[in-house]
């Protein structure tokens, strides 16, 4: 009861055995965190020195406990803890910001703590500087290697809707690329949007009769996006031929990955509660890990989207450096 009430408490580690004294300072340490002194009395002089054994101790397990975030790419944790130094904590918010596709906050934190993370590492801080920017500008191909690298992480952390969700994300902005780019209307999802679309469709009855035969209604959904697509490069001979090309390359890798549609469907962030598991989404995809991966690569690969470096990865190296 009075330990727990004490703003200090001293721990003798002098007499007894070794084993003893060692296991007292341990448990003491770890219940009483940073209120915790050792001491140490010299048999000879009775000079009494305060060891710093119990704040190497929290350090060490403090460290654990950071190398442990930082493999599952948790840097929520680390955050709003205050036992880490304060451009630590700045790094683990961006690192959060964009984990979470918050930009604005990214930037906020990037541009403001600039200079601190350049003398840590130039290269990666202007490499962080450089995505944030265009990240910020919505550059389709930037976020499309950020949604890869998002279900990367995502898949790692065994966080799985949320993985289906970055997967599905691709496809479409993969859709909207493709499609913007045949049409020259800015996809952005929006009612406008799908009206200059079907507009657009009227005017090319190769499409209208196409998608017609499949009771579908050229919109912006993956159906009806796939299908148009389809027909764009099967049939409209007006389209360049690299762009035609491009959606030849882009189909087959996307139209495997939808064969889990079924479980994302039944999922949570569609419209329903039916849990996934990394042996559920395989088996539906009917492909092994790296398989997968390399056919998700793929539709980046097609419309020359370069993966680059994981951020994660640079955030994590950041902030190693700046809580040596």
């Amino acid at each position: 009861k009075h330990a727990k009430e004490a703003e200090r408490i001293y721990v003798l580690c002098t007499g007894g055995t070794p084993a003893c004294n060692t296991a007292l300072l341990i448990t003491s340490v770890e219940h009483y965190r940073e209120r915790v002194t050792a001491l140490y009395v010299s048999e000879k002089t009775g000079a009494c020195t305060p060891l710093k054994v119990g704040a190497v101790l929290l350090d060490g397990y403090r460290r654990a406990a950071r190398e442990h975030a930082l493999a599952q790419y948790d840097f929520a944790s680390i955050a709003p803890d205050a036992t880490y130094p304060e451009l630590a904590r700045d790094i683990a918010r961006a690192a959060s910001a964009r984990a979470n596709f918050d930009f604005e906050t990214l930037d906020q934190v990037i541009a403001g703590r600039y200079p601190d993370l350049e003398q840590l590492d130039a290269r990666a801080a202007e490499h962080l500087l450089a995505d944030t920017q265009r990240l910020r500008k919505e550059d389709a191909r930037y976020l499309l290697r950020d949604l890869y690298w998002n279900a990367r992480m995502r898949w790692h952390r065994e966080e799985f809707a949320d993985f289906l969700g970055r997967v599905w994300r691709v496809l479409e902005m993969a859709y909207q690329t493709l499609l913007c780019e045949a049409t020259g209307i800015q996809l952005d999802g929006t009612p406008k949007s799908d009206t200059e679309l079907a507009v657009w469709a009227t005017h090319r009855p190769w499409l209208g009769e196409r998608l017609a035969k499949r009771r579908i209604d050229p919109r912006q959904n993956m159906v009806a996006m796939e299908a148009m697509l389809e027909a764009i490069g099967d049939c409209d001979d007006a389209s360049p031929a690299a762009l035609r090309e491009r959606i030849a390359a882009v189909l087959p890798p996307a139209h495997a990955l939808q064969a889990a549609r079924e479980p994302r469907n039944k999922s949570v962030i569609a419209h329903g509660f039916k849990g996934l598991s990394r042996s559920v989404i395989l088996e539906k995809l009917n492909l092994d890990e790296a398989s997968m991966w390399q056919t998700i690569e793929s539709v980046l690969t097609a419309l020359s989207v370069d993966k680059g470096e994981n951020p994660y990865e640079q955030f994590a190296a950041l902030l190693r450096k700046a809580d040596p």
